[in-house]
């Protein structure tokens, strides 16, 4: 009798094993900017759209913050990515200037995409594989300062290209007013050499502040464009 049930018990414990469904891999978080469209529907207002497949994960949330160039706004949206990796979005601004996408995960952060809008094409902006900048994670953490102290961190710029390049310009996108730079432009930058960007954080009032550090830099009369989180907490 047991002969006959042990083989019935087996079938039985193999099959439950082979009902167990191993969990599906989240994609990685990635922006396709092919994917992206932008126009402007009305005077002084960009609308990003994405379509489905442009944005991974889905269901994360995108923030879109206008860097300049053309109008000089100073703006951030944040928005949902739908189901299907696709989102809409409006920010102020003109066509031509610079938009960074950033998607707001935990784990895997990717890298932002700088997008120049210029004649209403979505393109990812020109990058000069041959300049540095460190911080490399596209972000800078002050230290806890006191309100009316200050930090200072020092963001570098190296270049290891052929040729000089010139940093023409350095602004805080969304003007937060809790930093500042006495950095002197335009400043040129010889081959195999680096220089550093002071950016001091002073708090007038206590809780978090954040703004982004826009670097501009010129290679053989090409536009570069960096940008750097700042997130400072103030007590």
């Amino acid at each position: 009798m047991f002969a006959r049930i042990a083989p019935l018990l087996l079938f039985v414990t193999l099959a439950a094993v082979s009902c167990n469904v191993s969990p599906q891999p989240v994609p990685p978080p990635d922006i396709s900017v092919s994917a992206l469209t932008v126009d402007e529907p009305t005077l002084g207002t960009l609308r990003v759209v994405g379509a489905p497949g442009a944005v991974a994960p889905a269901g994360s949330p995108l923030r879109i913050t206008n860097i300049g160039n053309v109008s000089g706004t100073a703006s951030r949206v944040e928005t949902t990515v739908a189901s299907d990796g696709s989102f809409s979005a409006e920010i102020a601004g003109s066509l031509g200037d610079h938009l960074k996408l950033s998607v707001l995960v935990e784990e895997n952060v990717p890298e932002p995409v700088v997008v120049d809008t210029a004649d209403g094409i979505a393109a990812e902006a020109v990058q000069f594989d041959c300049v540095l900048i460190l911080p490399e994670e596209d972000q800078v953490a002050f230290p806890l300062t006191a309100v009316d102290f200050t930090s200072t961190v020092n963001v570098v710029v190296e270049n290891n290209c052929d040729d000089d390049i010139i940093v023409n310009e350095t602004t805080f996108a969304l003007d937060e007013g809790s930093y500042t730079t006495d950095f002197v432009t335009p400043a040129t930058i010889t081959v195999d050499d680096a220089t550093a960007i002071p950016v001091e954080y002073g708090p007038s009032a206590e809780g978090d502040h954040e703004d982004v550090l826009v670097i501009e830099i010129e290679l053989n009369g090409q536009l570069d464009i960096r940008v750097l989180d700042l997130y400072g907490e103030a007590l």
